[in-house]
């Protein structure tokens, strides 16, 4: 018998490895102070559902943090532009079809001071999905 994959978890995994394979240093935390910039982490999920009798309705989203060295907002913009597409361009994951909800979804870049003495650029990526 098939296990079907939690929602949250197919959307996290497919992600992951969309950003891999972009070939980016990716996490599912923040990872060690060594840990070279850039680096995309891959945050948090939300899953809201409505269910009905044969179906999973709902919506699902994801955040997608990428953080580079203060010399990298540009390599920085073109990693959030890839992962972006790459994003919203996802109709299948392993066991749900999804459908992006582009006007809902965006990204940003910030200048971040989080580790003491250092500047960073950090860019955030909210995805929304539709689960079909």
């Amino acid at each position: 018998m098939a296990v079907i994959k939690a929602l949250d978890q197919d959307l996290f995994d497919t992600l992951f490895k969309i950003s891999t394979s972009l070939k980016y240093a990716t996490y599912d935390m923040r990872p060690p102070d060594s840990a070279a910039y850039p680096f995309v982490q891959i945050g948090d999920v939300q899953v809201s559902t409505q269910a009905t009798k044969g179906q999973l309705l709902g919506a699902a989203f994801i955040t997608i943090e990428l953080f580079g060295g203060h010399t990298q907002r540009k390599l920085l913009s073109n990693m959030m532009e890839a992962v972006f597409m790459a994003g919203i361009n996802l109709s299948q994951l392993k066991d749900y079809r999804i459908a992006a909800n582009i006007n809902a979804s965006g990204s940003r870049i910030v200048k971040d001071n989080s580790v003491p003495n250092t500047t960073l650029w950090h860019g955030i990526i909210d995805l929304e999905y539709r689960i079909l």
